[in-house]
């Protein structure tokens, strides 16, 4: 005999109803977001430019940067009731679903967040790599709102961003007063002065943030910090770590990364000797001729990183002492040109910022190439005299 004919059939299905019962009210009661923070905890190993605070069921996130700029954000969910003494001023509800970006950088953080589809706006088409944006621009998905200088308020105001992300510094005061008059809410990011190059990708914790991503965000960088510890690895035993001139050259002057920047670091874990190695700048140095020569003509490798020149014959002409140096001469010398749209831009400055650990790469595969016989750079090429 079957066991369920041993069951009294009033009992069952009382019991059945029950179940249904306290189901139903476990998910009535998980999804009231007012009882509960809708943000899971996230932590900040390298990024210096923000931090974030618990206030109740929402979150305080300040932003500042080495010159002094100081901002603060109270996040919290739509659906949110909970007072927690926000402003109308600092007040953001999230997640967003519109947005504008007026940096590629913001895009391709956005990017790889998968988000993409929420941004609206940017400075224009042939101010971002991304062929997918560019496409959504052409098709009239995307807006162009102009620059910082001559940003198109009205365009911002008829298609109604949730947030407007700049860069810190990058918009005049008046274009910033006009833009609080219109009630145009801007966020301010000055993750460009991140000096660790993990440092810069962590800024996709603080976007993931505004489009409730918070545990993707947090794995997709601990795979990227996984990945760029592992490249770091290959470099601990070599002894020789070759001299390195990097930089470019502008109106005269020859700018290379302070001791103390992001390319810096990114040279010193690739295994590398820095020129400038000793100096304390987080910029960037702006050197002469005279400087430039003195300590660059006996350098093993040439690292030339801007976005204007497009070969070595365009760099030696506008730099003919560099024909003299060391390492043009042994054809050690390199561009980050490799990922250039037909506009002009660069990716290396776009999604690069969000894949230290492949530039970390593309850099040993240059200064110790023995180590990865079989990779091919994504970002650099090499400048051999043909």
């Amino acid at each position: 005999m079957n066991f369920y004919n041993y069951l009294n059939p009033v009992k069952v299905y009382g019991l059945i109803g029950v179940a249904v019962v306290l189901l139903l009210t476990s998910c009535s009661r998980s999804r009231k977001p007012e009882d509960r923070p809708i943000f899971s905890p996230t932590s900040i190993q390298y990024a210096e430019g923000f931090t974030i605070t618990e206030k109740g069921s929402a979150l305080e996130v300040t932003v500042t940067s080495p010159e002094g700029f100081r901002q603060e954000y109270i996040l919290r969910g739509k659906n949110n009731v909970t007072s927690v003494g926000q402003t109308e001023a600092n007040m953001i509800e999230v997640p967003l679903q519109r947005v504008v970006c007026l940096a590629s950088t913001h895009v391709a953080l956005i990017n790889s967040l998968q988000e993409t589809d929420k941004i609206i706006g940017l400075e224009s088409r042939r101010s971002v790599y991304n062929a997918d944006v560019v496409k959504a621009v052409e098709a009239g998905n995307i807006y162009e709102v102009g620059n910082y200088d001559a940003l198109n308020l009205e365009l911002l105001v008829n298609i109604g961003p949730d947030a407007i992300f700049q860069s810190v510094r990058g918009m005049p005061a008046s274009s910033a007063a006009q833009m609080e008059n219109l009630s145009l809410r801007t966020v301010e990011i000055p993750a460009h002065y991140e000096t660790h190059p993990l440092g810069r990708l962590e800024w996709i914790k603080f976007f993931a943030l505004f489009f409730d991503k918070q545990a993707y965000a947090d794995s997709l960088f601990q795979r990227v910090e996984q990945s760029y510890k592992e490249t770091m690895q290959l470099v601990q035993k070599p002894a020789h770590r070759p001299t390195v001139v990097a930089g470019y050259f502008s109106k005269g002057v020859w700018i290379a990364p302070g001791g103390k920047s992001y390319f810096a670091k990114l040279l010193h874990d690739a295994g590398a000797d820095y020129i400038w190695k000793d100096d304390s700048t987080s910029g960037n140095l702006k050197l002469s001729y005279e400087e430039l020569v003195s300590k660059g003509i006996h350098a093993d490798y040439f690292i030339n990183i801007q976005m204007v020149y497009k070969d070595r014959e365009q760099v030696l002409a506008d730099l003919s002492e560099a024909k003299s140096f060391k390492s043009v001469q042994a054809n050690k010398f390199y561009m980050n040109n490799a990922t250039t749209n037909a506009n002009g831009k660069n990716n290396y400055w776009e999604r690069g910022f969000t894949e230290p650990h492949v530039i970390l790469r593309d850099l040993v595969k240059i200064l110790h190439p023995e180590l990865l016989p079989d990779y091919m750079p994504v970002y650099f090429t090499d400048q051999k005299q043909q």
